[in-house]
C-alpha cells in the first residue's frame, strides 16, 4: 500500500511525463496490434492476446494516472483534478496544459523540483534516491 501511496506523491518533469505515458502504453498497443493481426490468423491467439492487452490497459491506467496526479503537483494544483480526464474534451485540453505548461521553478508543498539528473525509471515509478 504504501508502494502506490509513493507512486502518486511527488513531482514529475514534463520530460518524464511524456516519455512515461510512451513507457506504460507501449505493452498495450503491442498487445492491440497482435490481437488485431491473430483475429484473421488464429482465433485462440487473438483471445489470449485480448486478455493479455485488457491487463496491460489496466496496469498502464494505474501508472499514466500516478503520473498526470504528479503532473498537477508539479504545476501547483491539487491531484485530485485528475478526476478532470473524465470529462470528453476538458481532458483533452487539461492533457495540452500538462504537455505544455512549465513547472513551477521552486519547491511547492508537493515537493521540490524534479532532479534533471535522476534517472528515468526512478523518475517514473517514483522510486526513492539512492
Amino acid at each position: 500500500m504504501n508502494y502506490i501511496k509513493n507512486l502518486y506523491s511527488g513531482r514529475i518533469s514534463r520530460r518524464n511525463f511524456i516519455l512515461g505515458h510512451a513507457f506504460f502504453m507501449l505493452p498495450a498497443l503491442i498487445f492491440y496490434s497482435l490481437m488485431i493481426v491473430s483475429i484473421f490468423l488464429d482465433e485462440r491467439k487473438a483471445e489470449l492476446f485480448a486478455a493479455l492487452y485488457f491487463v496491460a490497459i489496466l496496469l498502464a491506467c494505474l501508472y499514466v494516472y500516478a503520473l498526470i496526479v504528479r503532473r498537477f503537483h508539479d504545476i501547483g494544483k491539487n491531484g485530485w483534478s485528475v478526476f478532470l480526464f473524465i470529462i470528453p474534451i476538458v481532458n483533452m485540453v487539461y492533457f495540452l496544459i500538462l504537455l505544455f505548461k512549465k513547472s513551477q521553478p521552486i519547491a511547492n508543498k508537493y515537493g521540490e523540483v524534479p532532479d534533471k539528473n535522476r534517472k528515468f525509471l526512478d523518475d517514473i515509478l517514483n522510486r526513492d534516491k539512492r
